[in-house]
């Protein structure tokens, strides 16, 4: 069983390659680091494997 650290408890935030791992991992979880999508819908659109129906965009990205 995996636990989920606390980055605010002092004995986890003591620990700089536990928080620059935590760190690393919370910016991959940005919604920026993702692409845009408007390309892939119209590539799929284009090749007639599917239509737009609408277009959400992430207010924020949960982690843990």
């Amino acid at each position: 069983m995996v636990t989920p650290l606390d980055h605010r408890d002092p004995r986890v935030a003591r620990r700089s390659d536990v928080m620059a791992a935590w760190r690393r991992d919370l910016k991959q979880e940005a919604p920026w680091a993702y692409k845009d999508i408007g390309p892939v819908v119209s590539g799929l659109h284009g090749g007639g494997v599917a239509s737009p129906v609408a277009e959400l965009r992430p207010l924020l990205t949960v982690k843990g």
